[in-house]
């Protein structure tokens, strides 16, 4: 008799299994590893169960069983796991590291219902004395290898919070908030509604573009497609068999890439329909250089052949390597023209046949929003339609926050998400960079989850800057070759407003693209306002070269000496405390003259306001503050909670605040962003409302017409 679950994790768990055929399976894995009886109680007791178990290898072969274990929802909400776990149980006493890289082509050949399998964590138990070393060294941040316990360990009486210890630790070390590749499953977050846009457009065979910066998401999405299709598809439906091919690698177009490119797809289509026993002699037959008609007519008699079969979907990413901007004036070459054979050809075997249909992805939208194409027609004009991956929602920001968070013990409150969200304007990947320093920046017990405080973000912003230059130094660059319009117009919103919004009028394509592709929003009274992502890429487009940071390094652009040994100026405050004056003046007098000096520099040019520091320019410190305050990450949350309360939201993610050393000093440097548009106090600050306008050395108040006429001049519509 099974084990059942303990109360604390009764609560959602999974049921007992009582499927005959499964049980028998159990049942034979238990004579084979007779520690998977233990271990199956122990996953019992935390209201989990084996759902899925089948021996590797044939019959009379000994070389271990894969195991699919769906946790209880207790453990579900604690780590975010989304999918079924793979356990896997091998009898080796020297286990190698090909059966752990392995277990990816084992779970492809799953049933289709049970395809959907975490990647990510993965269980072992091997008879291996180094079992935990081996798995420690072959594990990494996309697929942590955990071992399952012991004899030793089974038999401890804490064995349950022993084997959630050992999963907190394990899971909690990987920065799955860092992804250098695409990603997919329970990396993918995010992008419902673009995702099911593109799938009901490959269901009604209408042709959809799928364009954006930079690191949006572009081939996750596609990847994404393709994985929850195989994943999810239902037993009896007609197969759709996705094809993704990267065009990076082609050669330019005086080389004539199409010639290669055919021979990519054919080869490709041909590998994707043997996976599923379908014909391919068709694509077999096509001789060695063919050119896209031989192409399109050996594709259509095998599409014909196979109609009720299945469909075949080609997913076609970096488009912009067959269409680049600007190809220079001759384009008369073989090469150009077999791209517009191409396009022609498969739009026409979308018209003809209902089990075809393809995606294309890339940077530019020209090679679907432009008339022309080399000189001629362009095919796909007005035939397939535009889909830009802009920033992400707030809610999408918290998702992806969230379930990773979940996974390596964060949690975001709501006014951590909406900060770290306004600070990187939505944009995925600029998210997860912030995401992944404040995890770096974390040193805590790793079966703890830690509560991400507004104060510990502004900490990590700084270094986020610093990491993320390089990327967003390129967004302006971007625009200027791609979409050459759009990037004059950004420009325009930045050097003069006014003129942008009379020009929008006329250009108001240019400006939707622009929207689409996060670099502009439009603001409640019918205006236009730069996103953090333009904000972020002019202002590094515009510094000098001694200025700006160095990639991979983590100092702000100028040291904390120099701000200290600066005089006051249009840019830089000093404040020898925040709240510790020691005689008989109100904190909140104080707090406010920080303030005051924050909304200066909001309204004007931007500044830094250095806290710990006299008049006279002698390092006090804030030690007395932080004493005040209990630790440096209550005084970051009382700053935050004052500039929330009287600065207001428009301003809050425009404030970075870090405590760096000074000799034997901590300091408190608060560096503040110029506004994109007026800010004046939620409540009454230093007695006084009004506009806040930084003028030379001091702080001044507008009222009335004279605020009216700043703002006028300041941010022209």
């Amino acid at each position: 008799m099974t084990a059942r679950p303990k109360p604390a994790y009764a609560h959602g768990a999974v049921p007992e299994a009582r499927d005959a055929t499964l049980l028998t399976r159990i049942e034979e894995l238990h004579r084979a590893v007779p520690i998977s009886v233990a271990h199956r109680d122990l996953l019992r007791e935390l209201g989990s169960e084996f759902v899925y178990a089948r021996p590797l290898g044939g019959p009379g072969e000994n070389i271990g069983w894969l195991v699919l274990v769906r946790f209880g929802s207790v453990l579900e909400s604690r780590f975010g796991f989304t999918r079924e776990i793979p356990l896997l149980y091998s009898p080796f006493a020297d286990l190698q590291i090909r059966t752990t890289d392995g277990l990816e082509a084992r779970l492809a050949q799953l049933p289709s219902e049970r395809r959907s399998v975490s990647t990510n964590e993965v269980l072992v138990w091997a008879p291996d004395l180094r079992l935990a070393a081996k798995l420690e060294s072959w594990s990494r941040a996309a697929r942590v290898l955990l071992p399952m316990p012991s004899d030793n360990d089974l038999e401890h009486p804490e064995r349950l919070q022993r084997f959630i210890d050992l999963l907190a630790s394990k899971l909690a070390s990987r920065d799955l908030y860092s992804a250098r590749g695409y990603v997919t499953g329970d990396q993918f977050f995010g992008r419902a509604v673009e995702l099911q846009q593109v799938a009901d457009s490959v269901r009604q065979q209408e042709v959809v573009g799928v364009f954006g910066l930079r690191k949006t998401g572009k081939t996750s999405l596609l990847n994404e497609l393709k994985r929850s299709y195989d994943s999810e598809r239902d037993a009896g439906e007609r197969l759709q068999l996705f094809v993704y091919q990267d065009l990076e690698h082609l050669p330019s177009l005086s080389e004539d890439p199409v010639v290669e490119l055919v021979q990519d797809l054919a080869e490709n289509i041909r590998r994707r329909f043997k996976q599923e026993g379908l014909r391919t002699q068709e694509l077999a037959d096509l001789p060695v250089g063919a050119s896209p008609s031989d192409f399109r007519r050996a594709l259509d008699r095998l599409l014909e052949k196979i109609a009720d079969q299945a469909t075949l979907v080609l997913l076609l990413d970096e488009i912009e390597y067959l269409c680049p901007p600007n190809p220079g004036p001759d384009t008369s070459g073989i090469g150009y023209q077999r791209v517009r054979q191409l396009f022609g050809g498969l739009r026409k075997l979308v018209q003809e046949r209902d089990n075809f249909a393809f995606v294309l992805a890339g940077l530019s939208s020209s090679a679907i929003e432009s008339p022309e194409l080399y000189g001629a027609p362009n095919p796909l004009f007005s035939f397939a339609r535009p889909l830009y991956l802009g920033p992400f929602s707030v809610s999408e920001a918290d998702e992806l926050l969230n379930g990773i968070g979940r996974k390596v013990s964060l949690h975001w409150p709501e006014d951590a998400v909406a900060l770290a969200h306004g600070v990187s304007g939505g944009h995925a990947l600029l998210i997860r960079e912030l995401a992944s320093i404040v995890l770096q920046n974390q040193r805590h017990s790793r079966s703890n989850t830690v509560q991400i405080r507004p104060g510990i973000v502004h900490q990590a912003i700084p270094k986020w800057r610093t990491a993320v230059a390089s990327h967003v130094r390129d967004v302006l660059p971007h625009l200027r070759r791609y979409y050459t319009d759009e990037a004059d117009l950004a420009i325009m919103l930045m050097d003069d407003p006014g003129a942008f919004g009379d020009f929008a009028k006329s250009y108001s394509d240019s400006v939707g693209r622009l929207v689409d592709l996060g670099i502009v929003s439009a603001t409640p009274d019918g205006g236009w306002m730069p996103t953090p992502l333009l904000q972020f890429s002019y202002e590094f487009e515009k510094r000098p070269e001694a200025d700006r940071p160095v990639s991979g390094g983590a100092k702000p652009a100028r040291s904390v000496e120099e701000l200290i040994s600066a005089d006051e100026s249009e840019l830089v405050e000093r404040k020898e405390t925040l709240r510790a004056h020691g005689g008989s003046v109100p904190d909140e007098v104080i707090v406010d003259q920080v303030l005051k000096a924050c909304l200066g520099f909001l309204n004007r040019r931007g500044g830094h306001v250095i806290v710990g520091v006299t008049d006279d320019g002698t390092v006090v410190g804030i030690d007395r503050d932080i004493k005040m305050c209990g630790s440096v990450d209550k005084l970051l949350q009382f700053l935050t909670d004052k500039v929330r309360t009287k600065i207001g939201n428009s301003g809050i993610d425009l404030i970075s605040v870090t405590t760096p050393r000074c000799g034997d000093s901590t300091v408190m440097i608060i560096e503040v962003l110029p506004s994109p548009e007026p800010v004046f106090p939620a409540k009454p600050v230093d007695g006084k409302d009004g506009l806040f306008v930084r003028n030379n050395n001091t702080t001044n108040v507008l009222v009335g017409k004279e605020a009216l006429d700043y703002v006028g001049r300041r941010w022209k519509r």
